[in-house]
């Protein structure tokens, strides 16, 4: 969660120790509680290295393993940047086709833009791994639903469900990855020629995720942007898309959850009234064997019946029949309100879990700046002394 490697082996280490000596730890009656997570402990720590390898981040310090792709000795001024030059460095060897073996260039600790581009890394991680957890939970409530033999629960909870979260979540984490491979260069300014014409207009009107999102939603799955610069005679207003058919997707996958939705809604509750009075069977024959046993009993031991006991016995039977003929609507009343109930928690749920997700990326980020706080006005100060 930290994405630092630093603080993630400190975790690791401990977990590591809770593990091996899990037999000697656990006999300690104020370590017995905590040795129980003893396996979370340590794949905390794993995960939290590997994030901090993505991130290049050592107790909030980057380390130059691979080099770098940017030539750190000398640095352009602001005027050479806002000249043409497109970075604070000079490219490295490769030039700007140079691609990072591991994780974050370190280079990138160096620039002004850095809270910008490790933010948009994080945000989009943490979207992605948030959709990928709540499809592996769907997925295994449509296995409980297989093992008990709950069909309707597979096929209208699970399976409409699944296609709600990948219809809306799973489509914009395709985006993402469509993004990132979206073909442009990002180091190219006007140029002289239509191909470098081209290419800067691709880069300053590629629209956000989340603006195409919501213009999913609201513009119809258009994607307007309007663009203008010195030069340019073409059309001001139009629209960009990252794919072919990217419109009529969208708007396929729009229509499709809409129609989930009542799906989820009312498909159970339609069931149950259906097939409620199946269900209600009534009570003489339990009664009547019940009453049968009796008279064994009392033959037995050379007694008879009551007749106020075979009263109270038929007066019971039929006050259950009586209540298992509203059984029916009873139940399918209250799985309809159940429906409603998980059809809005579910939906909602899917929104507010997934923007939930993004405390990964505030957490990591929130960690980052207090490990730059404490190296710059902690360590650096007392290494400067």
């Amino acid at each position: 969660m930290f994405g630092d490697y630093g603080h993630g082996s400190l975790f690791a280490f401990v977990g590591a120790i809770m593990v091996l000596f899990h037999e000697k730890l656990n006999k300690i009656p104020a370590l017995k509680q905590a040795q129980q997570m003893r396996y979370m402990f340590f794949m905390m720590g794993i995960f939290a290295m590997y994030n901090g390898l993505l991130y290049n981040e050592f107790f909030g310090i980057p380390n130059d393993w691979f080099g770098s792709c940017y030539d750190t000795s000398v640095r352009h001024t602001q005027e050479q940047v806002s000249a043409g030059l497109s970075t604070n460095y000079p490219y490295g060897p490769e030039g700007n086709d140079c691609v990072y073996a591991f994780g974050v260039d370190p280079s990138w600790f160096l620039s002004p833009n850095l809270l910008t581009y490790t933010n948009n890394i994080k945000m989009k991680i943490a979207v992605i791994i948030g959709v990928i957890h709540m499809s592996i939970g769907v997925g295994v409530k449509g296995f409980n639903a297989v093992y008990f033999s709950q069909w309707n629960v597979l096929f209208f909870e699970c399976f409409a469900g699944l296609i709600i979260l990948l219809g809306l979540f799973g489509w914009m984490d395709f985006l993402i990855f469509t993004k990132w491979t979206y073909t442009m260069d990002a180091y190219q300014g006007w140029g002289t020629t239509q191909a470098e014409h081209d290419n800067f207009i691709k880069i300053n009107t590629a629209p956000s995720i989340i603006t195409v999102m919501i213009n999913n939603f609201l513009g119809a799955g258009k994607q307007p942007v309007t663009f203008q610069h010195e030069g340019y005679t073409g059309p001001t207003d139009f629209d960009v898309y990252y794919l072919e058919n990217q419109r009529a997707v969208s708007e396929s996958f729009v229509i499709i959850v809409l129609i989930c939705v009542p799906l989820m809604l009312c498909c159970k509750p339609c069931q149950a009234m259906c097939f409620a009075k199946s269900h209600a069977q009534p009570h003489n024959e339990d009664f009547d064997r019940l009453e049968a046993s009796d008279q064994d009993n009392n033959q037995l031991v050379g007694g008879n019946v009551e007749d106020d006991a075979k009263a109270d016995i038929k007066a019971y039977e039929q006050l259950l029949n009586s209540e298992g003929a509203l059984d029916g609507e009873h139940a399918a009343s209250e799985i309809f309100i159940h429906q409603l109930i998980e059809t809005i928690e579910f939906v909602l749920g899917t929104v507010s879990n997934t923007a939930s997700y993004l405390r990964l990326w505030a957490l990591s980020l929130a960690h980052s700046q207090l490990a730059q706080v404490f190296l710059e006005n902690g360590l650096k100060v007392a290494w400067n002394n």
